[in-house]
């Protein structure tokens, strides 16, 4: 009985009812994009805008959505299983849907874009996980206001990224399934090139709901490619708030004091300059890679 009481307390499921009744009347958005493409200092520019919450990672369609798939098939298993052994199937128990499971995630993305105990200041909530580039149809149907964000960085600074980003947290499963720099450049390839046709998939579809940005741009003038990103919400385009908002998520801050281009590769914003790819790939295995990575590092005027 005490632990039933511990789980149930402070429950009050009209109040989470209200809850994503309330998300699902926000501005809901979904960032996405190649891994190491920019996708966390867009979330903290977007954070720091006063009208606008944006969480990461929820990993909602990628982890969340198959977890509970999984589960509620589980469920249904059990419950077929018990009608046969026991009721010789004449007990016909309801059993849980495709339409069910979209419904409960649903349900908990909306209560964990805007969490109770948070406050609800923000008018535009949304997400930052990379993989939802390849989820944008998905998250859309749950979603149907949606807008996205697709965010795009020139293949080989995102692989060069993605490498040291490796060497730092898992530096052991990196050598146990690649044997070089060049090796593992090869299989970030075929990733990069499978969400970036992805996401401009989407957003040639979907033109009024995706915008479509490039680090490089972000990069070379934040306040102006913020001032879109915001329009492009309907959050405040003030000068001012602008301002505020990219000064919380200048490099230089969010690195500890670091300039920009000032390598460290023991932090999670190591470089933070376009074109470092320049350091780590000689001339011909940059002409291979960028065989693997074409025709779209063209097609978005990557030189």
């Amino acid at each position: 009985m005490a632990a039933a009481t511990a789980v149930t307390n402070g429950f009050d499921v009209d109040v989470m009812h209200q809850a994503i009744t309330a998300i699902r009347r926000k501005q809901v958005f979904f960032v996405g994009g190649a891994a190491k493409s920019g996708t966390t200092w867009l979330q903290f520019l977007l954070n720091a805008h006063p009208e606008i919450s944006c969480t990461g990672e929820g990993h909602f369609a990628n982890k969340l959505l198959p977890g509970l798939a999984k589960t509620l098939k589980t469920h249904n298993a059990t419950l077929e299983a018990k009608s046969r052994s026991i009721f010789n199937g004449l007990n016909h128990q309801p059993l849980l849907t495709n339409r069910h499971t979209l419904y409960l995630t649903t349900a908990a993305i909306c209560l964990l874009l805007c969490p109770l105990d948070q406050g609800d200041h923000a008018g535009i909530v949304g997400d930052k996980t990379p993989d939802n580039v390849r989820h944008f149809p998905l998250l859309t149907a749950m979603f149907p206001q949606a807008k996205f964000i697709h965010i795009l960085r020139d293949a080989r600074d995102c692989a060069v990224s993605a490498w040291f980003h490796n060497q730092r947290v898992n530096s052991e499963s990196l050598s146990e399934h690649f044997a070089s720099f060049h090796e593992f450049t090869d299989a970030f390839a075929k990733a990069w090139v499978l969400n970036v046709s992805l996401g401009a998939k989407f957003a040639a579809e979907q033109p009024e709901r995706c915008l479509t940005i490039r680090y490089e741009d972000l990069s070379r003038d934040p306040l102006a490619l913020f001032k879109q990103i915001c329009g492009f919400l309907g959050a405040s385009t003030d000068p001012a708030v602008l301002q505020v908002c990219c000064a919380a998520a200048d490099f230089a801050r969010l690195s500890g004091g670091r300039p920009r281009g000032q390598e460290d590769r023991g932090s999670f914003f190591r470089q933070g300059l376009p074109g470092d790819w320049r350091n780590h790939f000689d001339a011909s295995a940059e002409l291979a890679f960028r065989a693997k990575v074409e025709p779209w590092i063209s097609t978005f005027r990557y030189l």
